[in-house]
Parts: structure tokens; C-alpha cells; sequence
């Protein structure tokens, strides 16, 4: 007797319905054809999914006209992660996620904050911002090594600049070109907004928004005044300066934490190992990272 079998399939959207009975075929058919009922499908996506679906495709939309077409190089996937903050729309940590089945394999991280889903274009703004962050950090040969402490250098900015998103520090022309906090603004008929405009008409604005966000979408955020801003740049100057005269070390085995000078090479005492710079984790965050993009 022949035997028969059967392959199961890898994903659930690779599987067949059970077959229906002859009277519920129409009903099943509106219900599984995407054609027939699209409203309904989409409503049944999970929105976690979908959120991050539509995260990866604008990042290899971007990936692939902006560093790709323009620069030659690829950059590597990420991990994407929407962290609510009303201190930055996002940021880039280099080497945040390792793997558990091979803990050789590290992915680095892109978080965008989710207060800014409702404005399509300022989320894929900030998204290339942060992979300009993930470039100088992968890529230091081409692009400028990166900044220290979250500093955004002018290497940066001229790569940002290139790509039609030139750094700010108020987020508009005029302003500051380097620094810690950085922002930016998309120049007409630049790089970015041309890719943009190509990427939009293929992807609608993102199908979910924060709840609280949706209170504020019509608020522009109020200007701080000359002295506020100097003031805000002078503290961030010297939060700067003391971050790069002393740097936490830590021993990943036991959490030991000890401060020293940067560049120096110290050994746990209990475990033996070499202490790795615990501030490489911040400036990933920072102008390595994703240098904060604060909004």
C-alpha cells in the first residue's frame, strides 16, 4: 500500500483553511480571500506585527535608495523597539541584542519613540537619522567615526546633510549643526524627501497611533526662548565634559562596577576578566546610537 505524506508548513499564513462543508464555501471564501473582504482582513492583523512589518519596510526601503544607492554600502538588520519618552523621538544602540542560540550573533537596536506614529514622515525622518547613527557605527571608514558621549559630530552632519536631513539643534534652519542633542530638517527636493515620496506611495501613514499622542497632534510644541536654550546648552555641555573625564567600567559576569579615566583596561578581581566600558552601551544611544534624536 502506498504510503501517504504530508509536509507541514513553516508559517501559519502558508497553511489551507480546513475545507468547508458545500453550504458554507461562499461564506468561507469572503472570509479567507483578502480580494473579497479587505476591510475585515486588515482589521484581523495583530498590531504588533503589523507595527514592525511596517517599520522593516521603511528601513529597507531606505537602506536600499539612501546607503545603499547612494553610498555603496548596506547596513545590517536591527531590532526594532518603540520606548515612550518625551525626551527623544529615537535613537540607535549598536550591538544591543545577542542571540540565545549563538551568543557570537549581536543585532543592534533602533527604537523610535511611538508619540511620533502619527506624523508618517517625521517617523521615517527619524528612522534614517538613526540608520545614519547604525552607518558611522558600522561603516566609521566611510562615513567618520562616530562621536563620543552622544555627541553628534560633523562627520555626521555632513552625511545627514547628503542625505537631505541636515542636523539642528532646534530642528529647523539656522540651527546648530553639532552636539549632543541634535534633531534635524528635510530640505525640499532633497535625498530623503524624494525617497520618501516614492516609499509613501507605496505604504500608507502607519495603521496605529498612540492613544495620548492623538491629543497633541495639532499642538505645536512651544519654542524655547534664547536664554532657555542657552542655558539647556550650556548644561548639556558640561554633562558632556564630566561624561568623558570618568567612564563606568563593568565585569559582565558578576555586575561589578567601578569609574575610571577612559581607554584604560581593567580586570575584575573576583572573576578575572577584563571590565568592558560600560558608557559603550550609552553611546551606542548616544552619536554612536542613535545619538538620541531629541525632538
Amino acid at each position: 500500500m502506498q504510503r501517504r505524506t504530508h509536509q507541514q508548513s513553516n508559517t501559519e499564513a502558508e497553511r489551507e483553511p480546513s475545507q468547508p462543508v458545500a453550504d458554507d464555501i461562499e461564506l468561507v471564501r469572503t472570509k479567507h480571500n483578502p480580494q473579497s473582504n479587505p476591510e475585515s482582513m486588515r482589521q484581523n492583523q495583530q498590531p504588533a506585527l503589523e507595527i514592525h512589518a511596517q517599520l522593516q519596510r521603511a528601513f529597507e526601503h531606505f537602506n536600499k535608495e539612501l546607503f545603499e544607492g547612494r553610498f555603496g554600502v548596506r547596513l545590517s538588520d536591527v531590532v526594532f523597539t518603540t520606548p515612550r519618552s518625551n525626551r527623544f523621538k529615537g535613537y540607535f544602540q549598536q550591538a544591543a541584542w545577542v542571540s540565545n542560540q549563538d551568543s557570537e550573533r549581536r543585532v543592534s537596536e533602533i527604537a523610535i519613540n511611538p508619540a511620533w506614529f502619527h506624523t508618517h514622515r517625521d517617523v521615517c525622518a527619524t528612522l534614517t537619522h538613526e540608520m545614519g547613527h547604525q552607518a558611522q557605527a558600522e561603516f566609521p571608514d566611510v562615513f567618520g567615526r562616530p562621536g563620543k558621549g552622544g555627541y553628534h559630530n560633523k562627520a555626521f552632519a555632513r552625511m545627514l546633510s547628503t542625505l537631505g536631513l541636515p542636523t539642528s539643534s532646534t530642528g529647523k534652519p539656522g540651527g546648530d549643526k553639532t552636539g549632543v542633542r541634535m534633531s534635524h530638517y528635510i530640505v525640499e527636493d532633497g535625498a530623503f524627501l524624494r525617497s520618501y515620496e516614492r516609499f509613501e506611495a507605496q505604504q500608507r501613514e502607519f495603521t496605529w497611533t498612540l492613544a495620548t499622542a492623538l491629543q497633541h497632534r495639532d499642538k505645536p510644541s512651544p519654542e524655547p526662548n534664547d536664554d532657555q536654550r542657552r542655558e539647556r546648552e550650556r548644561a548639556e555641555g558640561l554633562k558632556h565634559k564630566k561624561r568623558l573625564s570618568k567612564t563606568k567600567y563593568t565585569c559582565e559576569n558578576c555586575q561589578l562596577n567601578a569609574w575610571a579615566k577612559p581607554n584604560v583596561r581593567l580586570i575584575c578581581g573576583t572573576c578575572e576578566v577584563p571590565m568592558v566600558d560600560a558608557s559603550d552601551s550609552y553611546n551606542a544611544k548616544g552619536a554612536i546610537g542613535g545619538g538620541r534624536t531629541h525632538g
